[in-house]
C-alpha cells in the first residue's frame, strides 16, 4: 500500500479476560472502546471498520482466516 491510500480497517487485539499479562490493560481498553462509536462518528469513520477482539498468541489461525 502506498502512502496516503489509507486502510480498510483496524484490528484492536488484546488478551482474553482472565488471561492477562497486564492486569488492568483490558479494563482500560474496554473503557476506551465503549466510547468508540461517538469518537468515530466525530471523525466521519464507520464503526464497522474497527474490529476489537480478544485473542491469544496460540489463536493466530483466527487472524489468518479473517484476512480472506
Amino acid at each position: 500500500m502506498a502512502a496516503g491510500e489509507g486502510v480498510d480497517g483496524v484490528l484492536i487485539g488484546g488478551c482474553h479476560p482472565g488471561d492477562r499479562h497486564y492486569q488492568d490493560g483490558n479494563d482500560k481498553a474496554q473503557r476506551r472502546l465503549d466510547t468508540r462509536e461517538e469518537i468515530l462518528k466525530g471523525v466521519g469513520m464507520d464503526e464497522e471498520r474497527v474490529w476489537p477482539r480478544s485473542i491469544a498468541a496460540r489463536e493466530v489461525e483466527i487472524l489468518k482466516r479473517s484476512q480472506r
